[in-house]
């Protein structure tokens, strides 16, 4: 009942979900303490099992855990919040862990609303729910805050205050709850998906007139290579048209065209090869080349480090605090809200 834990099936066994909501706002010392004595707890139940079936007293290991179990409940018990503890402030509700005090509430707060003045204007959905506060809820953007999808909960550390960094790392984790709760455009979600993994790279515009020529040079240069020249020059545009048509169906007439054209030189197949190449009846045809003319687009090192998700919440948290954003991506986000 205190870690509202859930069973399931899994491949290899059991698997266990701790739902606790006071759980995710633990350091990281507490979270792996936390667990230890989850573990204790389940092996002890086996021990139990095991002795009852065979009609035997508890082994010694046995009741060494017993009383390990005995001591962490008491140390648990002094660090779990109790629900009424919590208080209302604004659009949340802040409960405080054990040991954080007023000083620590008071500095969390006016981060937390100084984060919630630059995104209600935009955003004012995510601002809501309960605020758990702790001396220390994780790694990285998680020392000031952490967002947790599966029970749309945010922590706070104490260690918050109203500065540029903590406002913005509170912006980046309600950005996550926009992501998952409220963002329902899957075309803009790929859009900014896209713009965050690929490259954009140069497009050639081939139009009838521009086939015909380089139909025309490819011919010309078959002729040379009849003539003994082995590597006749051919412009980059030409390059780009055939590594385009290699990718249609065309290009097996091309090859069979220019085999009997070239080193068997049959003159009756020109015009069929002129038109494989110069696709004569197609409308204009647009060819991506390999030169990138844009990297992925992404907001911050952090972003670029980690995946498109973080990317996107970087990039909300700079839209909302009115950072500079690639056009782009503020594009999407003028959309989204």
């Amino acid at each position: 009942m205190v870690f509202e834990i859930h069973e399931s099936a899994g491949e290899l066994g059991s698997i266990f979900t701790l739902n606790a909501e006071w759980y995710y706002p633990l350091g990281p010392k507490h979270k792996s303490r936390v667990k230890a004595l989850i573990l204790d707890v389940k092996n002890l139940r086996r021990s139990i099992a095991w002795a009852k079936q065979k009609n035997q007293p508890l082994d010694h290991n046995s009741i060494v855990v017993f009383k390990r179990i005995i001591f962490e409940a008491d140390w648990l018990e002094k660090i779990i919040p109790k629900s009424e503890h919590g208080f209302p402030h604004g659009d949340f509700t802040i409960i405080p862990m054990k040991g954080v005090s007023a000083k620590n509430i008071e500095s969390c707060l006016a981060a937390l609303d100084k984060a919630s003045t630059y995104i209600r204007p935009k955003f004012p959905q995510v601002l809501y729910g309960k605020v758990y506060l702790g001396t220390s809820v994780g790694k990285g953007y998680a020392n000031i805050t952490i967002y947790v999808e599966d029970h749309d909960q945010v922590s706070l550390s104490t260690r918050a205050s109203s500065t540029v960094g903590d406002v913005h790392a509170i912006c980046h984790e309600l950005g996550h709850r926009f992501f998952h709760k409220f963002w329902k455009n899957t075309e803009q979600k790929d859009q900014f998906r896209r713009l965050s993994q690929e490259p954009e790279y140069e497009v050639v515009e081939f139009d009838k007139p521009t086939r015909a020529k380089l139909a025309d040079e490819f011919l010309s240069n078959a002729e040379k290579m009849r003539e003994g020249v082995k590597s006749p020059p051919v412009s980059d545009l030409l390059s780009d048209w055939i590594k385009a048509l290699k990718a249609r169906p065309e290009i097996r007439d091309i090859m069979s065209l220019g085999k009997k054209f070239t080193w068997e030189k049959d003159d009756s197949v020109r015009d069929k090869l002129w038109a494989a190449l110069a696709l004569p009846s197609e409308p204009t045809v647009q060819v991506r080349t390999d030169k990138i003319l844009r990297e992925p687009l992404n907001v911050s090192e952090y972003a670029k480090r980690t995946n498109w998700q973080e990317n996107f919440a970087e990039a909300f948290a700079y839209y909302v605090m009115g950072k500079p954003l690639p056009a782009e991506i503020a594009a999407i986000l003028d959309k989204a809200g």
